[in-house]
């Protein structure tokens, strides 16, 4: 056993799908856990690249819009 301390979701593997990634202390590290769903290709979802200016390379603190 473990203890965990912290995870993400999130589309790895741009199949429209989220998994979970969880990060555990030693000796166990990091988990991913990938969604094997069967419904394949009837999932909608939106990927955005962020690049930001020079002050905020990675696109931190992010406002996004959609309409």
């Amino acid at each position: 056993m473990a203890d965990s301390y912290g995870n993400a979701s999130g589309d790895y593997n741009n199949d429209g799908f989220p998994e979970v990634i969880v990060a555990n202390q030693d000796p166990y590290n990091i988990f991913l856990f990938k969604n094997n769903s069967n419904t394949l290709n009837q999932n909608n979802y939106l990927k955005v690249n962020l690049e930001g200016v020079e002050s905020n390379r990675g696109g931190y603190v992010l406002n996004l819009k959609l309409v």
